[in-house]
């Protein structure tokens, strides 16, 4: 019996990882602040 996990390549279960942290981190105002300033401030400096 499988249980689907059998053909879960760690590339796969990498992929699936960020995927959930990445929205976890969108949903985090804070995260959104200081991502939004630091493109600010790097596209100031150059």
């Amino acid at each position: 019996m499988s249980t689907g996990t059998d053909n879960l390549t760690a590339w796969t279960a990498t992929r699936v990882v960020a995927g959930r942290e990445i929205a976890v981190k969108l949903r985090d105002k804070a995260f959104i602040g200081s991502t939004i300033f630091m493109l600010v401030l790097v596209t100031a400096a150059t």
